[in-house]
């Protein structure tokens, strides 16, 4: 009788659904010793070794081995998807207190310095604080920018002092000023206060008037 030999390796699981796979010794045959061939067993028979070894993904395409266009329709799909579960920004007159709050396209960048601890201060408007013209200030911004680009010079598109890397700089810098902490987490991001982004689209303002806006991810 043929001796079962079970392996685990995940490579040796053929099927997606309720088999996995067994080396089996078969007969011994005139011309040389026996050979292991594969063959499918039900999946409540495999160990707890081999079920954790099975990859459920294997057998899904990968990103970098897609056609172009296919690519493409992909990531324009999750686009839409992403864009359908934007909630639409509030106007001021619903959240803004300060008086300087101005319409965003998400709700969550509908936030006002006055909901938010770190930026509430006796001065009233955030905006007002003497730091906050001190950060803007363009030297201040070509440092810090200056420093990114030491660190990675890839981080931005381009490596000039214009008004969209100026704001950048900007955005920053004033979400360590009000925040006081480094953050490890990766992709960490978090809303500044819409009156902030407004002050520094008016200092530094795009051409275009079109700005990317806020983005969690």
């Amino acid at each position: 009788m043929a001796e079962a030999h079970y392996h685990d390796s995940p490579d040796m699981f053929d099927s997606p659904d309720l088999f996995g796979s067994v080396l089996m010794d078969t007969d011994a045959s005139e011309d040389g010793p026996r050979e292991p061939s594969l063959l499918p067993i039900p999946l409540h028979e495999l160990s707890l070794t081999q079920i954790n070894g099975l990859d459920p993904y294997r057998d899904d395409p990968l990103l970098e081995n897609l056609k172009p266009e296919v690519l493409k329709a992909y990531l324009d799909e999750k686009e839409v998807e992403k864009e359908k579960t934007v909630e639409p920004g509030l106007g001021p007159e619903t959240y803004c207190t300060c008086g300087n709050c101005t319409k965003k396209p998400s709700l969550e960048e509908s936030v006002c310095c006055k909901s938010m601890h770190q930026a509430s201060t006796d001065q009233g408007c955030i905006v007002n604080n003497e730091y906050v013209d001190l950060i803007l200030r363009p030297v201040m911004l070509e440092v810090s920018l200056r420093n990114v680009w030491s660190m990675d010079s890839n981080v931005l598109r381009d490596n000039t002092l214009s008004n969209k890397n100026y704001r950048y700089a900007a955005y920053r810098n004033l979400f360590f000023f009000l925040f006081r902490k480094n953050v490890k987490r990766k992709n960490y991001r978090v809303a500044l206060p819409s009156c902030l982004v407004e002050r520094v689209r008016v200092k530094y303002p795009e051409d275009s008037d079109n700005y990317v806006g806020f983005m969690s991810k």
